[in-house]
């Protein structure tokens, strides 16, 4: 937050795969509605851009702390909708709106403003029940100021609430564009202009720990792409058995989720980290998760990592990180 307020945030505007960064919220938070007892699902209005430019970080900040907090507030039986339309556009600009609409416990109008100041809640009983510091709002005003929009609620104390985010972005011209996907992660065709690839990773063995099936497949090809012989577990239990029944020294990266169900990618990574072998210490692991903040960030390396990769993942710069540890030559300790 004194980041945001002392101006040294800064945007990173580039093309990002619009269809693929929504479908990995439907799938997220799919999974997570249904194991709480609540129906989710993404609804978009009319035919969305295949590819947009700005900035997909802030933009999965923003959404993430959006639904979040509707998936907090909203009880077993309520519904969760994320609704995404365009408003208007030109040759060179779109605005999408995105509405995350809940039938939670709502909030009283006299305090619409109020849960968007640092370090705020709508009252006592709302910070004593749902816990939070207050700051998560303000940061998504702030950010969605930043990059040109606007935000509002509506909401009926009791019934529920809608955020609503207006958002400007950048076009991608038809030539050059980079690889697409249809809707919600499949892979197409690349257009002309561009997708060789510019990383080689051959003979390098990748276990890749990711609980969705849609994101497992998606990063399989992408990172597969790259000549790496790449492995996948479903989750954290999985993750570890494969890492014991490998050879030593097998593994040249784990590229582990942090959400998993029966045992997550912090206490998988502990796991590995324990084992007594010695490429347990030295095995390079990424984790990727949906939160970025620097306390994320910390959380990871405490458990044993070695990076941090942001969902939805931005391709050329997880094969950068990926190359920065692979090319170098990890030597196992003594005995």
């Amino acid at each position: 937050m004194s980041k945001i307020e002392s101006g040294k945030v800064e945007l990173r505007l580039e093309a990002f795969d619009f269809r693929a960064f929504l479908g990995i919220f439907e799938n997220l938070y799919h999974e997570q509605a249904r194991n709480k007892g609540v129906d989710y699902e993404t609804l978009l209005a009319g035919d969305m851009p295949v590819q947009l430019v700005g900035d997909s970080l802030r933009l999965n900040q923003i959404l993430s702390n959006l639904l979040s907090n509707a998936m907090k507030f909203t009880p077993a039986g309520g519904s969760i909708k994320l609704r995404v339309s365009r408003t208007s556009e030109d040759d060179d600009n779109v605005h999408i709106r995105f509405e995350v609409i809940d039938t939670g416990c709502g909030i009283s109008e006299e305090n619409y403003g109020k849960i968007f100041e640092s370090f705020e809640q709508e009252n006592i009983d709302v910070a004593h029940k749902y816990g939070g510091t207050g700051l998560g709002l303000a940061i998504v005003k702030n950010f969605i100021e930043l990059m040109g929009g606007n935000v509002s609620v509506e909401s009926v104390l009791g019934s529920g609430s809608t955020f609503t985010v207006d958002l400007p972005f950048g076009k991608v011209k038809e030539k050059g564009e980079t690889a697409r996907f249809s809707d919600f992660g499949q892979l197409s065709d690349p257009v002309d202009g561009y997708s060789a690839v510019d990383y080689d990773f051959k003979g390098k063995h990748i276990l890749l720990v990711e609980d969705n099936e849609l994101n497992r497949e998606i990063a399989m090809e992408l990172i597969g792409a790259t000549g790496a012989c790449m492995e996948s577990a479903e989750n954290g239990v999985q993750a570890v058995k494969a890492f014991e029944d490998s050879p030593e020294g097998y593994y040249d990266l784990i590229l582990m989720d942090i959400q998993m169900p029966n045992m997550d990618g912090y206490e998988a990574t502990r796991h590995i980290r324990a084992l007594k072998r010695l490429d347990a210490r030295t095995v390079p692991i990424f984790a990727m998760t949906a939160n970025a903040f620097a306390e994320d960030v910390e959380k990871s390396k405490e458990a044993g990592m070695d990076a941090h990769i942001s969902k939805p993942l931005d391709v050329h710069a997880v094969y950068k990180q990926m190359s920065e540890y692979l090319t170098l030559s990890f030597q196992l300790p003594d005995k």
